[in-house]
């Protein structure tokens, strides 16, 4: 349980977009407030080499390769990393924009009717 004077440490967060940018910064901020991250991005490489990293400060860092857009894995994805890493405490969704004719490709795959 987190004390008072460390408020993050040993809770378990989630990071979506946590390959670069913001998402990655955040990750690595977590980490340093010794919090456990669940790493969620499309690249596996670059998720391991955050992982990598973010254990070297002591942590649980967990890489998962995914495509959010994908929403039927996710609650799968979401049990999977509280069984891993404990109770979740926090949520980053630091996801950005898929290039546009991947996003198309995604969107008219949901059945939401998107793009009729």
């Amino acid at each position: 349980m987190a004390s008072t004077g460390d408020p993050l440490r040993d809770t378990a967060a989630i990071v979506t977009g946590a390959t670069s940018g913001l998402g990655r910064a955040v990750a690595i901020r977590l980490a340093a407030a010794h919090a456990h991250v669940a790493l969620l991005g499309r690249s596996e490489r670059d998720l391991q080499q955050t992982a990598d990293e973010l254990s070297s400060e002591g942590v649980r860092a967990l890489p998962l390769a995914t495509d959010l857009a994908h929403t039927e894995a996710l609650a799968e994805i979401v049990n999977r990393i509280a069984s891993e890493l404990g109770p979740l405490s926090v949520l980053v969704n630091a996801a950005g924009p898929m290039r546009q004719d991947r996003q198309r490709r995604s969107l008219s795959k949901t059945g939401n009717g998107w793009l009729r």
